[in-house]
């Protein structure tokens, strides 16, 4: 697997502003064999959001409970099964959490949340795939449990 080096570069920042960065991969587009259609259909892609934080003293259970709950609240049919412990290759402990929602378009989504503190600083990825995708989930999974901070 090749590594991706995020960053987003420096910026001048007045005063307590609290820094919050996010990134997104997304799969490459996959076309539906669909017999006599038109056009070429494709399925949604899927995707790994990575996003970062000051821990304020968040352990990353407490994180993905807090963000599950929110998202249980507003999505309708969001289902949560397999609370636990996630390590990181580098041997980091974290939190992980699957979740699944059906959307209104008729499309199930499946998603893994992960997530880990290191020096202060919560990490959370959300790998996220359309029900017939399990492959590419197993995929990005094995992506977000490659993640490391940067030296």
């Amino acid at each position: 697997m090749a590594a991706a080096q995020l960053s987003v570069g420096t910026l001048g920042v007045e005063g307590a502003w609290e820094v919050r960065t996010q990134a997104t991969l997304l799969a490459p587009v996959r076309e539906l064999n669909v017999p006599l259609a038109r056009q070429a259909a494709t399925l949604p892609r899927a995707n790994l959001l990575i996003s970062r934080r000051p821990a304020q003293g968040v352990a990353p259970a407490a994180a993905l409970a807090q963000v599950t709950s929110e998202a249980a609240a507003a999505i309708p049919g969001f289902k949560t099964a397999l609370q636990g412990v996630f390590t990181f290759a580098d041997g980091v402990e974290g939190a992980s959490a699957s979740v699944a929602f059906g959307l209104s378009s008729g499309l199930r989504v499946l998603q893994q949340h992960v997530a880990r503190v290191d020096d202060g600083i919560l990490t959370c990825l959300v790998a996220t795939a359309h029900d017939s995708q399990k492959d590419q989930l197993d995929e990005l999974v094995a992506m977000a449990r490659s993640f490391s901070p940067a030296a």
